[in-house]
């Protein structure tokens, strides 16, 4: 029996009941966000949503309570003011000089996102140092840890000194006691140590990569390891020395920057740390800084991580702070749909027609397929245009689209093609550049045994924009992509949820849209399945487009054989159902009995290319 839609029924029904329990008493923590943290900024190594996916994992968990989320303000002005130089912050309101402050462009019509955006986390912090005094408590901020910020200059994507603004708020509300700042990102804290140079009771403790600054201060504690550390190595320094600096300090605060950039995977990172050792490493700090039955006031903030997979190390030590279990988070590639579903279950109208309804999208009795229905006439049989263009308009996804540069879109379909059902969103002008494109159709035969949405054909597009330097165009690509390719998917398989369907089909053209599916799909034919999971394997560790490359030239070889991978075009299936799940296993990170071992090799000649 297919348990999938009970469980989900089930999760559902539990998280509204959550609404009204009422906050906890002694709550090990509690958490700061605000939707101002997530601002856009082109570059591939910062993830916009980090907090908000934790967000979501805690939600999905049903951790969150009435009260325990506190949403925030942006700082005032004057609040800044006690830290930073007017000089400065006037500077910041050029697009040219933010861009050099961060070292990264910003277009001048972002210029006010990106500044209340850092704003918004300053007074995350503000606010979680007000709380965790209050209550004497542990307040954990997703966003801020702007520690490389100075007080006349701004710089490594730190405006602002969150930590020493919030310091400010402390003293101006009587706290004069000690205060520890232990900083365990990647990166020297030297914004921290130089703003705190001559304050004996502030002692920072930083244990990073490499020194940035060869300031002095009265009361630092600054540990510098080098390249290439690993677990053993960096767990034995944290044991060394933050207990002496603890028992020194004796704080009545503490400030802890819980960076995930030390982790191996970390895109601008150079060290090797494992996921195991960072949440040792988290549970440490807490429990050397705070032991049990203590009331000392501790705020968490986020600190550096780069890539979309640094959140999943700050959720695995949220969930443990929250239920003294750590919860494996899902993959970055399998959430989107999670976000879309939490959108789902808090509008107060139905998702694609009209009616309201408490369980499903809206349907009526009348909506349903029948012999005598003009369902055939709707996508998939069942939705209208005007209700799918207003769910894209309730979820935020046309308002991206619209945020690429295109005042006006439109939402059309075909649905008289024999291969599938048609769903296009074009801009609104005379040459109507389409933006994104789906065929698709249900299919009882494609996967034997399962019934899934066929994806025939799928694009996602920005026909306005070039490719940029860093990032050159995939084979089968005319134009650079919208970056909206994941929401699309994820509100398909909404649509499979919906219409009961095991899973989500598509057969990729090109071995690039095969190595981005890693992780969310897997391979209907089992056995070419475990050979390119073995491939990706051998691959790890090298950026995306070195992946798609390497597999290209067929330069990652079995070992046994010696012979490369050569991609041939199969089905892939996002697997909902239980039944899809037993049929295809996306996770290619571990390796099963009997799998191929494959290795990289110098590059082959061209000949031999997939």
């Amino acid at each position: 029996m297919d348990t999938t839609r009970w469980r989900q029924r089930g999760r559902r029904w539990r998280r509204r009941l959550l609404r009204f329990v009422p906050r906890r008493h002694g709550a090990p923590v509690e958490w700061v966000y605000s939707r101002r943290y997530a601002v856009d900024l082109d570059s591939p190594v910062v993830d916009r949503r980090r907090g908000q996916r934790v967000l979501t994992q805690l939600d999905q968990e049903g951790i969150l309570r009435q009260g325990d989320l506190h949403r925030t303000r942006r700082v005032s002005l004057r609040k800044l003011l006690h830290v930073h130089d007017p000089d400065y912050l006037r500077a910041l309101e050029s697009a040219d000089g933010l861009s050099r402050v961060i070292g990264h462009p910003v277009d001048a019509a972002a210029v006010d996102d990106f500044l209340l955006a850092q704003r918004a986390m300053v007074g995350g912090t503000v606010l979680a140092a007000r709380l965790a005094l209050r209550d004497r408590r542990v307040l954990f901020n997703l966003g801020g840890g702007l520690h490389h910020a100075m007080p006349d200059r701004g710089q490594g994507f730190c405006l602002f000194h969150d930590i020493a603004v919030a310091i400010a708020h402390l003293r101006d509300r009587g706290f004069g006691g000690p205060i520890l700042v232990v900083d365990l990102d990647l990166h020297d804290g030297e914004g921290t140590r130089r703003i705190f140079a001559d304050d004996p009771t502030v002692h920072t403790l930083s244990i990073h990569n490499r020194h940035l600054d060869d300031v002095e201060a009265v009361e630092s504690t600054s540990v510098e390891l080098g390249t290439g550390v690993g677990d053993e190595l960096y767990l034995r320094t944290i044991e060394e020395v933050l207990p002496r600096v603890v028992a020194d300090v004796q704080p009545g605060f503490v400030f802890y920057l819980a960076g995930a950039d030390p982790a191996h995977d970390d895109r601008l990172g150079d060290w090797q740390i494992s996921p195991a050792a960072m949440l040792y490493r988290d549970r440490r700090v807490m429990e050397i800084v705070r032991p049990q039955e203590s009331r000392l006031p501790v705020v968490i903030l986020l600190a550096g991580g780069y890539g979309h997979q640094a959140w999943r190390y700050t959720a695995r030590f949220a969930t443990w702070l929250a239920t003294g279990t750590a919860v494996e988070p899902p993959t970055t590639a399998a959430l989107p749909i999670t976000d879309y579903r939490r959108l789902v279950r808090h509008l107060s109208e139905p998702m694609f027609l009209s009616e309201p309804s408490d369980d499903d999208w809206g349907l009526t009795e009348e909506d349903m397929p029948g012999p005598n229905s003009i369902a055939a006439k709707r996508l998939l049989g069942r939705y209208t245009v005007h209700g799918v263009e207003l769910a894209l308009e309730r979820m935020g996804f046309l308002r991206k689209v619209r945020s690429l540069g295109y005042e006006h879109v439109m939402v059309e379909a075909d649905l008289d093609n024999p291969l599938g059902d048609t769903l296009r969103v074009v801009a609104a002008t005379p040459d109507r550049p389409v933006i994104m494109e789906l065929r698709g159709r249900i299919e009882w035969k494609m996967v034997p045994g399962l019934r899934v949405l066929f994806v025939e054909w799928m694009l996602s597009q920005n026909p306005r924009s070039d490719f940029p330097a860093h990032r050159p165009g995939l084979s089968g690509q005319k134009h650079p992509g919208t970056g909206l390719l994941r929401d699309v998917a994820s509100l398909l398989l909404l649509a499979c949820e919906h219409l009961e369907l095991d899973g989500m089909a598509y057969v990729p053209s090109h071995v690039a849209l095969a190595v981005q599916s890693a992780g969310l799909a897997g391979f209907v034919d089992d056995e070419f399945g475990r050979h390119f999971h073995a491939a990706l394997r051998a691959l790890r560790g090298h950026p995306f487009l070195e992946r798609v490359r390497l597999l290209e030239a067929g330069a990652v070889v079995e070992q046994q054989t010696g012979e490369p991978i050569r991609w041939h075009p199969t089905t892939m299936l996002v697997p909902v159902s239980d039944a899809a799940k037993r049929r295809v296993d996306p996770n290619w990170t571990l390796p099963r009995e009997g799998d191929p071992v494959y290795e990289v090799v110098e590059e082959r000649e061209t000949g031999r290319a997939l």
